[in-house]
């Protein structure tokens, strides 16, 4: 029989995804991975070599291993950067903050100053150390970039950096700050690579990964739209519960298998082990499969299209309301693309995010009350609406929304033209700003502050052409209240402003469903937000 998990995750609560914000220790504990490996109810000690296979939906973006200095690397590309790269602190899979370089911290004048106490003796994959020198370049070179990297939207509060001895590393704010949530929750943070790398491959740094993690990757072996290929680093610092060395994989390869018929075949006939992402309509077909657990939980990612507000119509709030508001039927995408597994949402965060705000009532689907608003700011049948949906092609539940919104559009007098691309061509336009309206599942969130990189003027990551400089101050007075009921007060007006202005246009949660062979042990689903490997082991002949 399959198993079907259910991930009963708990919107996540301020004292689990806060912890050590204002604490003024950070205890040194034994990280997760290592306390947790093969301790998933799994019997007999975990095996050591083999080769993990798994299934993309989509290749990499094979130049952007920039530990996000400069764009988004895209899922997929982050997902192996988990597996190469280690940062200061990170998540555990009930999402609190836990050791990783840091195996404590002290936080100082109530977050004015925050101390880290390193791993000793921690060498990158190309042998040279990391020490309190290398995280320091590190995230020198990340305020350096200012507003071109995609995370500095989190750090405008650093003021700068200082090496206290070997092992010892400070951070130092503007003013008091909570900076833990987004070093361990928002995208890696800032994940920490061998400056002696960056130095040696000059431009094309971000084609050579090379970090502290569980597994190296070596360009030669990337097979573009085909492997993806991590082995395993023989020098990593962490060991197991049972005092033996991690990772237990010998290797990891990562299969691009776009059809996901084909990718759900080869997961029943074992060609490969895990399935990355499973679509929802195609659920009901793994539920049944023999020797396969498909998860899931409370989804922490929202359907999103995005209205460029640099292009006509989408700077005209009105607009944006009649489109982004009345124009969508919500429960249609739901019902038809999810087949009922996910939820019509219009606030800016999914349901399993920290203070979700249920919003669905402020616009209900009306056709005839979109026509007429956009009638009011000069668009009819002599003056129609025409502009182009991109998308890509990573899951069918992308083209299949685009499609329900070109026949909602005609609805209200708007013609629109789908363009699906692979998502590397994708990721290109769209950091490019090159698109009218994109359709895709954007960020596996902790809290809305994770998706506020998009919110500020003058930054590269506002995809959106977002221009409110009352969402700017709400956003800001969040990072720096500390009672949870003021934050949650603040996350809440925030949520109002984004759906009241159409600022974020969310059509759907997007429940993630992930599958794999019963023999996969030691793999712990954090539900998109982290993908970990190191633990995990195959328990076969």
């Amino acid at each position: 029989m399959v198993t079907l998990i259910l991930r009963r995750e708990e919107p996540m609560k301020r004292r689990t995804f806060m912890a050590g914000t204002t604490a003024l220790v950070g205890l040194s504990a034994l990280p997760w991975r290592v306390a947790m490996a093969g301790h998933k109810g799994e019997s007999g000690a975990p095996k050591h070599s083999g080769t993990l296979r798994v299934a993309f939906a989509s290749d990499i973006h094979a130049g952007r291993f920039q530990l996000n200095r400069l764009g988004p690397p895209g899922y997929e590309s982050f997902w192996v950067s988990n597996n190469t790269h280690n940062a200061l602190v990170t998540l555990d899979p009930e999402f609190n903050i836990v050791p990783d370089l840091a195996k404590s911290w002290e936080i100082i004048d109530q977050g004015k100053e925050y101390l880290f106490h390193l791993q000793e003796n921690v060498t990158f994959h190309d042998g040279t150390a990391c020490d309190a020198e290398a995280v320091k370049w590190n995230f020198d070179d990340m305020l350096k970039q200012g507003p071109a990297s995609w995370v500095y939207a989190f750090f405008t509060a650093m003021e700068r950096t200082e090496v206290i001895d070997k092992y010892t590393f400070k951070v130092i704010m503007k003013e008091p700050a909570a900076l833990l949530p987004m070093l361990a929750g928002y995208f890696h943070g800032v994940p920490i690579g061998s400056p002696t790398a960056v130095q040696k491959y000059g431009e094309n740094w971000g084609r050579h990964p090379v970090g502290t993690g569980p597994f190296t990757y070596d360009p030669a072996d990337y097979r573009p739209d085909e492997l993806v290929v991590l082995k395993k680093n023989p020098n990593y610092f962490r060991k197991d519960a049972f005092g033996k060395p991690l990772p237990y994989m010998d290797r990891v390869e990562i299969r691009i298998v776009k059809d996901p018929i084909a990718a759900m075949t080869a997961l029943r006939t074992g060609q490969v082990d895990i399935l990355q992402r499973l679509n929802p309509q195609h659920v009901p077909v793994l539920e049944r499969a023999k020797g396969v657990i498909v998860e899931t939980a409370p989804s922490r990612m929202p359907l999103v299209c995005f209205m460029n507000q640099r292009r006509t119509p989408f700077g005209d709030v009105q607009a944006r309301r009649a489109i982004g508001g009345y124009g969508i039927n919500r429960k249609e995408i739901a019902q038809t693309v999810f087949q009922g597994r996910a939820k019509p949402l219009v606030g800016m965060i999914a349901e399993g995010v920290q203070d979700y705000l249920d919003l669905t009532e402020m616009y209900p689907y009306d056709p005839e009350k979109a026509k007429a608003m956009l009638k009011e700011v000069g668009y009819d049948e002599q003056h129609p609406i025409e502009f182009e949906v991109l998308t890509n092609n990573d899951a069918p539940i992308f083209a299949d929304t685009a499609t329900l919104l070109k026949s909602q559009m005609e609805k209200i007098g708007i013609k629109i033209n789908i363009v699906v691309l692979d998502k590397p061509a994708w990721i290109d336009r769209f950091l490019k700003y090159d698109y009218d309206m994109a359709v895709e599942d954007f960020g596996a969130l902790v809290d809305f502050n994770q998706e506020s990189l998009h919110f500020f003027r003058g930054f590269k990551s506002n995809m959106g052409g977002i221009n409110s400089p009352e969402l700017e101050e709400l956003t800001l007075q969040w990072r720096r209240a500390v009672e949870p009921e003021k934050r949650r007060e603040l996350a809440h007006a925030v949520q109002r402003l984004m759906a009241r202005d159409m600022l974020w246009c969310n059509m759907t949660d997007s429940p993630y469903f992930q599958a794999y062979r019963d023999y996969v042990k030691g793999y712990h689903f954090m539900n998109q937000v982290y993908v970990y490997w190191e633990t995990t082991w195959l328990e076969k002949a």
